[in-house]
């Protein structure tokens, strides 16, 4: 079983902001399709590690990028599940 986070924004902009600001520090975190399961005004989330979440959320915050939500994600294969966690 596989697990991470989905990280929502309002705008394609603020997720590409946010990845930018995570690779200057390193933290493994990509842009991805919002999975269909979940609804989100933006077409775009970030894919992270929960490991990292902590970490990755005070950044965006200290940097004021806007977010919407983030989910944990876990499951195998198509069958993924996607519960909100903030």
């Amino acid at each position: 079983m596989k697990e991470y986070g989905v990280l929502l924004f309002e705008s394609t902009h603020h997720a590409m902001e946010a990845e930018k600001h995570l690779k200057e520090l390193n933290l493994p975190a990509r842009i991805i399709s919002t999975p269909e399961k979940i609804k989100a005004s933006c077409g775009f989330s970030l894919k992270y590690e929960i490991d990292s979440e902590e970490e990755i959320l005070n950044l965006l915050n200290q940097e004021k990028v806007l977010y919407e939500a983030y989910y944990h994600a876990s499951g195998k294969g198509l069958n993924m599940t996607y519960r909100k966690v903030g």
